[in-house]
């Protein structure tokens, strides 16, 4: 009841990035232990991403102020038919970056299409943030409660994937009937240079969940 959700218009594009650049890149475990921040991470958020219908801004009733966001896109084994959600600079990456978002996020997300190999559509969790004193209230669960599962299974839409990275939102995708289909591993969190990455809290790994339509 404290709060009201709303889908993502195009409207929202800098709100969403001024979001990801001030909250997410600071509260999300593995952006932290990558040092990702808005200069080695310059994020942009295509246009179309914002119109589709599953993805979900929250706003806190009493204050008017938007605390949240959760982006969705539309994933297929012939990825010519996908259209990005977003994309990154890559002459702004600093090694750290591109080893996090192309040895561990990049391959936790092509693992879906060899693990379920009867599936060729999914809804993609993409970007989620939700700002930390509203946190553990039950809004990660109502963004996936309004899904509309009926219209989903007419886009022929298999399944719902997710990348969790951090124990919380793993924790959460559990309880609510998510397999853990894979995991990155600590081989993953080592640097060329031989040092290891630690995950500044409770997460272990980033983690491939999957819920069936």
């Amino acid at each position: 009841d404290k709060y009201v959700f709303r889908s993502v218009t195009p409207a929202d594009k800098d709100l969403i990035l001024k979001m990801v650049n001030e909250g997410f890149l600071k509260s999300c475990p593995h952006s932290r232990t990558f040092n990702m921040t808005p200069d080695t991470f310059r994020v942009t958020i295509y246009p179309d991403a914002l119109k589709n219908q599953y993805s979900r801004i929250v706003i806190e009733k009493e204050s008017g102020k938007v605390i949240g966001f959760r982006l969705y896109s539309i994933s297929h084994r012939d990825q010519t038919k996908d259209i990005p959600t977003y994309d990154v600079d890559p002459e702004a990456m600093t090694e750290d970056v591109i080893h996090y978002l192309t040895r561990i996020l990049a391959v936790q997300k092509q693992m879906i299409w060899e693990l379920k190999p009867s599936v060729n559509k999914l809804l993609r969790q993409e970007l989620t943030f939700i700002e930390p004193e509203h946190q553990r209230n039950g809004i990660g669960s109502k963004f996936i409660s309004l899904l509309n599962l009926d219209e989903l299974k007419k886009e022929q839409v298999d399944g719902i994937q997710s990348e969790a990275t951090s124990h919380s939102n793993q924790q959460m995708l559990t309880k609510l009937g998510y397999v853990k289909l894979s995991e990155a591993q600590p081989e993953d969190y080592v640097r060329a240079d031989g040092t290891t990455v630690k995950l500044p809290d409770e997460t272990t790994s980033l983690k491939l969940f999957y819920k069936a339509l």
